[in-house]
């Protein structure tokens, strides 16, 4: 990895800063952008020990199609999974999940498997597990 760039940046302990916020506001009006660096990222990778390598994160739905590290059948159940969430935010999230559940019950009802679990927790949900709030309210969150 290193020989293919003279500088490489690994962020162990990321903290990501949404671009539509008071952090960012102040920054912009305090002029501080022109002393630190904005960088995007391209991409959220994690390692696996079960294949020894970083593995490209799915962010968006063509991430999970392209993504040769998910199986056919894995695919589809998150796939699937993705399209349930942001109909029940359209539907308000009526039937989908009690208020009492916990995230991980409902990650369980929806069949995700642990490498599924471990995906959405790095890639879209990371305060899923760290905050005691219901799916329900998560999922306007995430997928509305």
């Amino acid at each position: 990895l290193l020989c293919l760039s003279k500088k490489i940046f690994i962020d162990l302990n990321p903290l990501i800063i949404f671009s539509n916020g008071p952090t960012i506001n102040s920054i912009v009006d305090f002029n501080i952008t022109h002393h630190i660096g904005v960088v995007t990222p391209t991409s959220f990778k994690m390692y696996w020990s079960d294949s020894g390598k970083f593995e490209v994160l799915p962010l968006n739905r063509n991430d999970i199609f392209v993504s040769n590290f998910l199986s056919l059948i894995e695919k589809h159940t998150l796939t699937k999974f993705v399209n349930k969430c942001l109909q029940a935010s359209i539907n308000e999230a009526d039937e989908m999940c009690d208020d009492d559940m916990l995230v991980e019950q409902f990650l369980d009802e929806n069949r995700l498997t642990l490498k599924l679990k471990t995906i959405l927790n790095y890639s879209l949900m990371n305060d899923w597990f760290s905050s005691p709030s219901s799916p329900k309210n998560l999922t306007k969150k995430y997928f509305f």
